[in-house]
């Protein structure tokens, strides 16, 4: 395609200046916010099964290893905040902290 080596050359329209913008690769942004996108919605998706077995409750107590069964990925979360010396992660709807007692349990809330 036609480039401009010199000012005297001219783009023949806008079209023709945008070419190159319009039909160039296109970089991959954020190449794994996909990935962690889903993976974060699937760990709502899991919060939310096992709250909405008791709706009534402010939180629920899970046990650890059933969530890890589940699928659900500790490692990923929006963010942590440490309230009374208990951290509480973040999901897109819900709270989390995990208690460290034998065995390990969760307690999931409504944020």
């Amino acid at each position: 395609m036609f480039t401009p080596n010199r000012i005297d050359q001219l783009y023949l329209n806008k079209q023709h200046y945008d070419y190159a913008y319009n039909n160039g690769p296109r970089k991959r942004k954020n190449a794994n916010r996909k990935n962690h996108e889903k993976i974060l919605a699937k760990n709502d998706r899991i919060l939310n099964k096992y709250f909405m077995t008791r709706r009534l409750d402010k939180y629920i107590i899970v046990y650890y290893d059933v969530l890890e069964a589940d699928g659900f990925d500790f490692s990923f979360n929006i963010g942590i905040e440490v309230r009374d010396d208990i951290s509480w992660a973040f999901s897109y709807k819900y709270v989390y902290s995990i208690i460290n007692s034998l065995p390990k349990k969760v307690k999931i809330a409504r944020r």
